[in-house]
């Protein structure tokens, strides 16, 4: 977003001025009508497309930092045991039982 709003600034201050200029060549005869009418829509048509790209990155900036703090907390380890083994014995929610031991 940081990128974004000031490039569309850009873009929409430079159509002013073009459009300033563009309006004293077509008074003086050096452009005609069309050309200058063409250049102010190709100028308005590129705005939905700039701020589209930009959202779209937007979109795709949070979904990464998203992720990372997915998977940071995905592969923190518990401090708390479920099941805690001592000598021969598994102790946890399930209560004591024997480990199976070979004969």
């Amino acid at each position: 977003m940081g990128m974004l709003w000031p490039t569309l600034e850009l873009m929409l201050g430079r159509r002013c001025d073009c459009a300033m200029a563009g309006g004293r060549q077509v008074l003086t005869g050096k452009m005609n009508v069309g050309d200058f009418v063409a250049f102010n829509t190709y100028m308005m048509q590129l705005t939905w497309p700039v701020i589209a790209l930009g959202w779209v990155i937007n979109i795709f900036q949070r979904g990464t930092a998203s992720m990372v703090r997915i998977e940071e907390i995905l592969s923190q380890q518990p401090e708390i045991a479920d099941e805690v083994q001592i000598g021969h014995r598994v102790i946890g929610p399930s209560g004591h039982r024997k480990i199976n031991q070979c004969r």
